[in-house]
């Protein structure tokens, strides 16, 4: 058979795919689809999912059909590995184990399906003791810790500390998928699962790059994106229950300068203080109650569209990456933008090897901004000298606190003031609080 352009860039077989210890050949491999982390920012994320189809002789080095629980992992090859320069951090591609197996005899194919950890994590109860009330970090631990102890196959790395802390709960026999997910939910953290496939938790300030790791130019993108706007997710009021009281107490916050009113909502969370509550409330509200553009995933080719170190970038890479977008043409919404990236689709074919990233756009998915985030000068035009920003500077004039927890540009970003604390954060003060009211 002759052999494809992976295989012609690669030197060799540019996978190895292998299959309860056995590899396979992947000559006899058809295309192989590879999604992980979350289609959108309004989503949870995913268990990681590999589908391939194989001729039934391919499967000869196991001897037998393939096993629901079969081990199941992808990596390039030792060739690939070295024709683009790369090493053991980019090698990994899907760590997981086989939940659907189609035989078509009269093909003579085989169609198997692996999904990753997280799938696994919700088939598996924990939970017979009460839990205290704890940080998030601390809660995620817990539940992961007796992830492990139930099933010590599940490997589970050292997470973040958190941020806010919930409420004690008794807990009898739940899914830790599910605890992890309603963990998630109203913390700003989330359970993230690796290309090696390890559990990790990520809390509400994981996200607090102030440099892109990755720029892509417009030219990098095999298609034109279509940018959207709509009122899909948008809040402008929100009420929170928060502690242990039956019924729950509640904070409400509203954005009454927002040009679509009246999208109210109100929700129970496993929040302990009003303080983590209100500060819930301003983040949901300042990043939602305006509409932002929303951008499709953006399709690369690895080996024709994207150089060698960014290449080698997007391997090493996990969900949760900052990239840099660039180079947009009009009647784009701008012209450049930082974007995180929440997964992709990794796809390889013999002739193409391609990875669609789903983005969303800094300011609704990254950590709330900081002082020590706010730019210490601007360029007030053109061959002017850079001038300190200050906090009646006409940029914020008039601008809510609340619309500033969602404040975010490419331009933006830069040093630290030095007559505030670092670590406050919008949800510090109240909403209606302007710039020109801070001392």
């Amino acid at each position: 058979m002759p052999s494809g352009l992976l295989e012609t860039f690669a030197g060799g077989k540019p996978l190895t795919v292998t299959l309860a210890g056995h590899v396979l050949d992947t000559d006899r491999v058809g295309p192989v689809a590879i999604r992980r982390g979350r289609r959108s920012a309004d989503t949870r994320p995913e268990a990681a999912v590999l589908g391939f189809s194989v001729y039934a002789d391919g499967l000869d080095v196991l001897g037998r059909l393939p096993e629901l629980g079969d081990a199941l992992t992808v990596e390039l090859s030792a060739a690939m590995l070295t024709a683009l320069g790369g090493g053991p951090t980019h090698a990994r591609r899907f760590t997981g184990t086989v939940t659907d197996v189609a035989s078509r005899a009269s093909a003579g194919v085989v169609s198997i399906i692996a999904t990753g950890a997280k799938a696994r994590a919700a088939r598996i109860p924990i939970g017979d003791v009460p839990w205290p009330a704890e940080l998030d970090g601390a809660r995620a631990a817990r539940i992961l810790a007796a992830l492990v102890a139930a099933d010590p196959s599940f490997t589970v790395l050292a997470g973040d500390p958190g941020t806010v802390t919930v409420v004690a709960r008794d807990v009898d026999r739940q899914p830790v998928a599910a605890l992890l997910d309603e963990l998630a939910a109203y913390t700003g953290g989330d359970a993230w699962e690796t290309r090696a496939g390890a559990l990790v938790w990520r809390d509400a300030r994981s996200r607090s790059d102030l440099n892109p790791t990755l720029t892509l130019a417009a030219s990098n993108i095999l298609v034109d994106p279509e940018f959207t706007k709509d009122l899909d997710g948008l809040v402008t009021d929100l009420t929170v229950g928060y502690g242990t009281a039956e019924p729950q107490v509640e904070v409400r916050v509203r954005d009454t300068t927002a040009p679509i009113a009246a999208l109210a909502a109100r929700v129970s969370t496993p929040l302990a203080a009003e303080g983590d509550a209100t500060a819930y409330a301003i983040e949901v509200v300042g990043r939602r109650a305006r509409p932002r553009w929303r951008v499709p995933d953006l399709p690369l080719d690895l080996l024709h569209t994207l150089d060698a170190a960014q290449r080698l970038t997007l391997l090493a890479a996990e969900p949760g990456l900052l990239i840099a977008l660039t180079g947009l043409p009009d009647p784009a919404p701008w012209s450049a933008n930082q974007l995180w990236v929440e997964g992709w689709t990794e796809t390889y074919t013999r002739n193409a090897w391609r990875m669609a990233l789903a983005v969303s756009v800094r300011g609704l998915t990254g950590a709330q901004p900081r002082w020590i985030d706010v730019p210490a000068t601007r360029i007030p035009g053109p061959g002017l000298p850079a001038q300190n920003v200050t906090w009646a500077d006409a940029e914020f004039a008039g601008m809510s606190w609340l619309a500033m927890a969602g404040w975010w540009t490419e331009d933006r970003l830069g040093n630290r003031w030095a007559d505030v604390p670092a670590s406050l954060t919008w949800g510090t003060y109240p909403s209606t609080t302007t710039w020109g009211d801070l001392p």
